[in-house]
């Protein structure tokens, strides 16, 4: 019986804990027979590709194995590249699938876009793939979930700094983000008391949320009396003043209530682009 094969791709940002994943997928594939095929730049290692060019083909298709990733987990990014490509909702068609006719639809800006699915599929079944492991948010995972749909045998790995994928405890990113921005934190304290420290998070305000909850740390987006989390951030940022001392304040686009709070034209959930003190 011939080795199954199976695909793997990142795509959206880079968070920490890609490169071991990566790794952890050869290695265990390589234990139980099966060959790994690295599909590099995510969806678009699928969407462009042209599979009879070796150029192409050199570009976006990376075969794995123990060697060319024994020490790719002690560096950063990912190893196989990223992009943000929506297969479903491609604004141009790229140069390999020209003048080819794919079901279109109307963006919310009146644009059109082209659903590639089936040019997406037919590489997967040339490259002979057997299972397809994408690591990604969002936005990857829909597409994901939208290719299992149409049957094909798909494994998602949830990954975001945001912790913001549905129905998911825990996402790569998420702990060492929120870790390493503690720490910082925690130095800028010691360093320099009462600066402002600036956190990005999106919709969820995850990191922001566990900085209030962990290191007493106020978010002016996140303080919500109305519940247990808000009232004891609000007590903790009395007793910081009766006691004299400053607080850093990370400022956020989000909050803690982001999922109520998010808005349909893709802004943050405070209502702007900039990051705002509340």
């Amino acid at each position: 019986m011939s080795a199954k094969r199976i695909g793997i791709l990142t795509g959206g940002g880079d968070v920490p804990g890609l490169n071991s994943v990566i790794k952890t997928v050869v290695y265990r594939g390589s234990e139980i027979g099966c060959e790994v095929i690295g599909i590099r730049r995510g969806w678009e290692g699928l969407t462009h590709v042209d599979l009879r060019d070796p150029a192409s083909r050199t570009r976006y298709i990376l075969p794995l194995n123990r060697e060319n990733t024994r020490t790719i987990d002690r560096t950063g990014g990912t190893y196989l590249h990223t992009s943000r490509t929506s297969p479903s909702r491609m604004t141009k068609l790229p140069p390999v699938l020209a003048g080819q006719d794919f079901p279109t639809a109307t963006s919310s800006s009146g644009g059109v876009t082209y659903d590639v699915t089936r040019a997406v599929q037919k590489n997967i079944e040339t490259l002979g793939l057997d299972h397809l492991i994408a690591i990604g948010g969002d936005d990857t995972l829909s597409y994901a979930a939208e290719l299992a749909r149409r049957g094909t045998p798909v494994m998602a790995v949830p990954k975001t700094m945001d912790n913001d994928v549905r129905d998911t405890e825990y996402c790569i990113g998420f702990s060492t983000a929120v870790t390493r921005a503690i720490d910082a934190i925690e130095r800028d304290v010691l360093d320099c008391v009462g600066r402002l420290l600036k956190e990005e998070w999106r919709f969820t305000g995850g990191i922001g949320a566990s900085f209030n909850c962990m290191r007493s740390v106020v978010s002016p987006d996140a303080v919500d009396t109305s519940d247990r989390k808000g009232t004891l951030i609000t007590q903790d940022r009395n007793r910081y003043r009766i006691e004299g001392k400053q607080l850093p304040l990370p400022l956020g686009c989000g909050g803690a209530t982001s999922h109520r709070r998010r808005r349909s034209d893709g802004k943050c959930a405070s209502g702007g682009d900039q990051f705002s003190s509340g």
